[in-house]
């Protein structure tokens, strides 16, 4: 049980968390932007910022969404002639049509990028621009093109004092010289980008220039200077090498972590096994209290308890027994030397590994990383052999008790053929009123444990009850809050979508029927709505007489909830119209339905403190109920704020500003259909 409960735990909040945690900065830059767009604030750099941030990080995975939120900035960066984000947003136009490998369109947005930074003078923008045309121009198979650009790039870079960059485009230019067999050009960019490279420790451009200065070389057939820049370059692929040989050095030393955590593993089922002989210790402790409490019944119980006793000693002969067995004496002998042998071939893998670290030849660090590998292989043989050794061990063990006890039941028969016809009536008698007294203790017993567990099983059962009401009435993550402390505080929630019904002649058709009618045709209704609720995780919050409310979002806050409340507005509507066909065809009045969507910011939790209900709070709830009520029968109505949410899922008719009661007039739209 404990076990289930530890793994519906890591579901219900430690994987969401991880999730939340994982997509957290795409989340908080788009809520930013809801915030902006719900509330109408004035576009500003924060908002023009947050969508180039996002139109970066979809751009490799999702480009099609990175250019919608470049195109957004760019557009709002005009409306604000706000110069710096619509150079980023060009720019990142580029670099996305670049990943989708439409290189005519990446490279029309990087000359508008270069232009759009020249006009800001941002002389480090303007080199990465440029190095980023040459290498489109390059990806075309124009190198003419691509070596201008590139040219273009370094000048910029060397007016910042960029060496770094320098170095990076340096290297780009000597390999196209190269490739054109201007070895002499070549070998001055390759030399001019060693040197920033050397300055600034850059091992791979570093690698890069004298691998290029090696090819020069070797064409003049100067082999004494090709075979140094060779040596060279492979220096600072060693250093290369070595970094990612640290990284390795990490994973085994994580490694050696679960090894000792599988020593660990090993001790603490030791102590479960300790512990479980406490258990049993205790649980002879309370059968000696049962049988002391059935001798208030019947006095002879005390001698069946004797008996007890003396059964428990001769389960301590039987232990003793098992130490003299030679077979058991080998078996833990050869356990107690594997032990050494883990320890000893353990302690030696250390010393190896340790001998590497500080080695610094490399192939005598590989050599003595290879041993220390062997040595904890072996590790590995002593302990699945201890393994064996143990099951062994619990075989053998057996085997001894049912010799033991073969041996003395034999013994016992001896001694009943000795005793002769007489004994053996007694000896039967005294059995039978043994077993008799037994069979008393134990019925007894087993009275006690069915009371018990009649009991444990209606306490579950009563438990599973009030849980099943308690979440039928609150959210799970707020019932487990008031389980647990008592209490449940309001929770803030920045995006959330209410949803409310309403029945259009209601009143009038409800004289027509009786209370218990009234109550069966909503309850009716009510319960699809409640299914389709169920269906897209849209949580029922009340109804109010013949009024529905629901909202999206939470006590889970997500971001697709105002598709996934649209969703499920479209599907009442659509039962409502099935449902009045049919009463229309068996001559019976319906009603028919309103209903109002709106999206933005609640606070939610629970009130009171008897008869307690959940319920959310904010201006919110109030503008999603005015949509309701300044909607038309057989319509999804929705305010502007959810419609900027859902456009791009849904088919909608603008209304134009609608007058809504305390709140003046509000962009409207009618959903016709999903897209």
């Amino acid at each position: 049980m404990k076990k289930i409960f530890a793994i519906l735990f890591c579901l219900t909040f430690i994987l969401p968390n991880m999730l939340w945690a994982q997509y957290k900065p795409i989340d908080s830059l788009y809520f930013t932007i809801v915030k902006y767009e719900d509330r109408e604030k004035k576009v500003d750099s924060l908002y023009i910022n947050s969508l180039n941030q996002l139109a970066y990080n979809f751009h490799e995975t999702q480009p099609d969404t990175a250019l919608f939120y470049a195109q957004k900035a760019l557009e709002a960066s005009e409306k604000i002639n706000f110069p710096q984000g619509k150079a980023r947003a060009i720019k990142q136009q580029s670099l996305t049509w670049a990943g989708k490998k439409n290189y005519p369109k990446a490279l029309e947005y990087a000359h508008k990028a270069i232009l759009a930074y020249a006009q800001l003078n941002n002389t480090r923008e303007i080199a990465v621009c440029l190095d980023h045309t040459g290498e489109l121009y390059l990806k075309q198979e124009n190198k003419a093109e691509a070596l201008t650009y590139y040219q273009k790039s370094l000048r910029n870079y060397e007016v910042i004092k960029d060496k770094k960059g320098s170095a990076t485009v340096l290297n780009k230019i000597a390999t196209r010289y190269l490739e054109d067999e201007k070895y002499p050009k070549a070998a001055t960019n390759a030399q001019q980008a060693l040197e920033y490279a050397k300055e600034l420790h850059l091992f791979a451009e570093s690698s890069e220039a004298n691998l290029i200065l090696y090819k020069v070389a070797k064409n003049d057939k100067d082999f004494t200077k090709a075979l140094e820049y060779h040596e060279l370059a492979l220096q600072y692929k060693d250093s290369i090498a070595l970094k990612n040989q640290k990284e390795a050095d990490k994973k085994l030393e994580n490694d050696r972590k679960d090894r000792y955590r599988q020593i660990q593993q090993v001790q603490d089922l030791l102590k479960k096994n300790e512990d479980m002989r406490k258990i049993e210790q205790e649980r002879q402790e309370l059968l000696r209290s049962a049988l002391e409490k059935q001798n208030k019944k019947d006095g002879s119980v005390t001698a069946e308890l004797a008996k007890k006793e003396k059964e428990l000693q001769n389960l301590k002969n039987s232990q003793a027994v098992l130490k003299k067995d030679k077979e058991l004496q080998r078996i833990e002998a050869e356990r107690e030397k594997n032990a050494r042998l883990v320890l000893q071939y353990h302690n030696e893998s250390e010393r190896l590994l340790s001998s590497a670290r500080q080695e610094k030849d490399k192939h005598k660090q590989d050599s003595l990383r290879q041993l220390a590998k062997s040595k904890q292989a072996e590790v590995d043989v002593y302990l699945r052999q201890e393994q064996k050794l143990k099951a062994e061990s619990a075989q053998r063990t057996l085997e001894v008790l049912r010799e033991k006890e073969a041996k003395e039941f034999q013994q016992y028969l001896n001694y009943l053929v000795l005793a002769g016809l007489g004994a053996v009536l007694v000896f039967a008698y005294f059995v039978y009123k043994s077993r008799q007294k037994e069979k008393k203790a134990k019925e007894a017993i087993t009275e006690v444990n069915e009371e018990l567990n009649t009991t444990l099983q209606l306490v579950e059962e009563e438990k599973q009850k009030s849980d099943s009401l308690l979440l039928n009435i609150l959210p799970l993550e707020t019932a487990q809050e008031l389980k647990q402390t008592g209490t449940a505080k309001p929770k803030h929630y920045e995006l959330v979508t209410v949803l409310f019904t309403d029945f259009k002649g209601f009143t009038n058709i409800a004289e027509q029927f009786t209370p218990t009618q009234v109550i069966e045709e909503l309850n009716h209704c009510f319960l699809a709505f409640d299914t389709i609720c169920d269906k897209y995780n849209i949580e029922k919050i009340k109804t109010i007489g013949d009024a529905y409310m629901c909202a999206g979002g939470l006590p889970i806050e997500s971001t697709t909830n105002p598709v996934e409340v649209v969703q499920a507005g479209l599907e009442m509507q659509a039962w409502m119209a099935n449902w009045k066909r049919e009463k229309e065809a068996k001559g019976e009045a319906v009603w028919e339905l309103r209903l109002g969507i709106h999206s933005g910011e609640v606070v939610a939790g629970v009130i009171g403190k008897n008869k307690f209900a959940y319920d959310i709070w904010g201006d919110t709830v109030n503008l999603a109920s005015r949509m309701e009520s300044s909607g038309e029968v057989g319509k999804v109505n929705i305010s502007g704020a959810t419609y900027e949410l859902v456009k791009h899922h849904f088919q909608c008719t603008h209304r134009g500003a609608v007058k809504a009661k305390n709140k003046g007039e509000v962009d409207m739209y009618f959903v016709e259909k999903m897209l």
